[in-house]
């Protein structure tokens, strides 16, 4: 039983590092974050707004002409395509969706191992092979959160 008073209290102790460290690094991620998706957004507030400009301009210029409407189907998919590619070059630079996946990652780690627990809370007694299992993948979810911040430039404390 003090083996599995010992796993869980590291799985405890991982669990708060986690935490403690996402609290002083939130103003970064939240930077990295909207670096990679206000640029965008606001790519396609702007072509939007233009589109609508125009198409309303040549609804004035033209009543009842169907250039109107072409010219705004063929505005929306330009706009689309530029916000897209905004985007794209936008997530190339910065990286805010793999910071999203890395840190999904991060929290399926740690749910693996609550769902370990669990397991070995349900058994009479846990054996060596429960227990190391559940000391690997609270390696693997440290190492994976670590990975994620060291990936952005930013220091984790143990």
């Amino acid at each position: 039983m003090r083996d599995l008073d010992e796993t869980l209290q590291n799985e405890r102790q991982l669990i708060e590092a986690i935490k403690r460290n996402a609290r002083r690094l939130t103003l970064p991620l939240l930077a990295v974050l909207a670096k990679t998706f206000a640029l965008p957004v606001l790519a396609l507030a702007v072509l939007s707004a233009l589109n609508i400009f125009l198409r309303q301009l040549i609804e004035r210029l033209l009543p009842g002409s169907p250039l109107s409407g072409t010219l705004y189907v063929v505005g929306l998919l330009v706009t689309f395509w530029l916000a897209y590619q905004v985007w794209q070059r936008s997530e190339k630079r910065f990286g805010g969706a793999a910071l999203v996946r890395r840190l999904g990652q991060v929290t399926v780690a740690v749910m693996n191992i609550e769902r370990a627990i669990e397991t070995i809370r349900a058994k009479p007694a846990p054996t060596e092979d429960d227990l190391a299992a559940v000391a690997a993948l609270t390696e693997t979810a440290w190492t994976t959160y670590v990975e994620a911040m060291q990936a952005y430039g930013l220091q984790v404390e143990p």
